[in-house]
């Protein structure tokens, strides 16, 4: 081998070599200044993982953790997202589908999965609605025994309220009824009460938009219209939505960032009614464990005690704004027991808040763990 073509490859090596230690370098003096957050909801692997693995696994536990911690990961996973989403109309996550006019949904792989529940692939028996009725009447008859009234809301899926703009392969396949369908036609036709206001947010979407575009939670509209129907069945009375005036803001957008193209994502809004709840004073007290209590000087001295999830977050304000007393408990969150909450809070109501993909909890022998 003569020396110019050793002197090639000398040189090729050091190349090679600058392209991969360069980033490494560069991201320890930027990496304060650039977007590193932990995106992909799971715990990350730590080097102690490493260290801890047994011999044989160390080099797969170490590419994990490389994996994990690879420099600019956030930056490489959007600008990969972006190009399959412009070009490809998917993303970089198999978690986040690309709909109709780059709509994306939640496509949780498992259970609770809302593509399943559109698509009617998950479904309950009968001895699974019957099942559901009998948990439900059990603990409301223990809690009307205590002077307390209980409530079960279901927030639809967003896939259920904008099927229209889900990927075509799936549009074709929407089912008439999802699991969730037959199980509140189930319960209202055996006499248990449940407030499942799908009907309701196809009816406001025809004027607003009730759900996030590049977030799979429901916006402040959409909150609005369910927690109306929640309250009617209260017998509270709210006005109509287009009773209040309509003001926006910067939107969430929890599905884009799960892809990692959050910033490239600011064709969309968040929407809030303006004056509900005009001259009450309000404060929040957080508490261990993930509860929050709110308190106020609303007319309505009522206590409500709230076990729900990620979706009550847009129906907050119409709470701590309506009764006098609110105690919000995240039941994915925290570890709690509901007995031992409503012997310390003595609430007037319980309102158990569940999304869709998740109405299976209705089938625990009690409900509100």
């Amino acid at each position: 081998m003569n020396k110019k073509k050793i002197l090639q490859q000398k040189f090729l090596v050091a190349v090679f070599l600058v392209f991969l230690i360069a980033p490494m370098i560069v991201h320890l003096f930027v990496k304060d200044t650039i977007d590193t957050e932990n995106r992909e909801k799971r715990e990350l692997v730590q080097f102690s993982e490493v260290a801890a693995a047994p011999l044989r696994s160390k080099p797969y536990v170490f590419q994990q953790y490389f994996n994990d911690h690879l420099p600019f990961k956030n930056q490489l996973v959007a600008v990969n997202s972006l190009v399959s989403m412009r070009l490809f109309h998917t993303t970089a996550s198999p978690l986040v589908l690309v709909g109709e006019k780059n709509w994306l949904f939640f496509n949780n792989i498992g259970a609770d999965n809302p593509i399943d529940d559109v698509l009617g692939i998950t479904t309950y028996s009968e001895e699974d609605l019957k099942l559901a009725a009998e948990n439900i009447e059990r603990r409301r008859e223990n809690l009307e025994s205590q002077g307390i009234e209980l409530y079960v809301m279901v927030v639809p899926n967003k896939e259920a309220a904008y099927f229209e703009y889900l990927p075509g392969y799936i549009q074709e396949k929407v089912a008439e009824k999802s699991r969730t369908d037959e199980l509140a036609e189930y319960l209202v036709k055996n006499g248990v009460d449940i407030v499942y206001p799908k009907q309701e947010l196809l009816a406001a979407k025809e004027k607003n938009q009730v759900y996030y575009k590049y977030d799979t939670h429901w916006n402040h509209l959409g909150a609005y219209t369910g927690v109306r129907e929640l309250y009617s069945c209260m017998g509270i009375s709210l006005p109509a939505l287009d009773s209040y005036k309509v003001t926006t803001g910067a939107p969430s957008k929890d599905l884009a960032d799960l892809a990692g193209i959050g910033t490239f994502c600011e064709d969309d809004v968040s929407y809030w009614t303006e004056g509900f709840g005009e001259g009450i004073g309000y404060k929040a007290e957080y508490l261990d464990h993930g509860y929050v209590r709110y308190t106020s000087d609303s007319e309505d001295n009522r206590t409500v005690l709230v076990i729900g999830d990620s979706y009550f977050g847009s129906m907050q304000p119409y709470f701590y704004l309506q009764f006098g007393e609110v105690i919000e408990i995240n039941r994915n969150a925290a570890k709690y027991n509901p007995d031992e909450l409503i012997a310390r809070y003595r609430p007037d109501i319980v309102v158990l808040q569940i999304v869709e993909r998740a109405s299976s909890v209705l089938l625990h022998e009690d409900i509100l763990k």
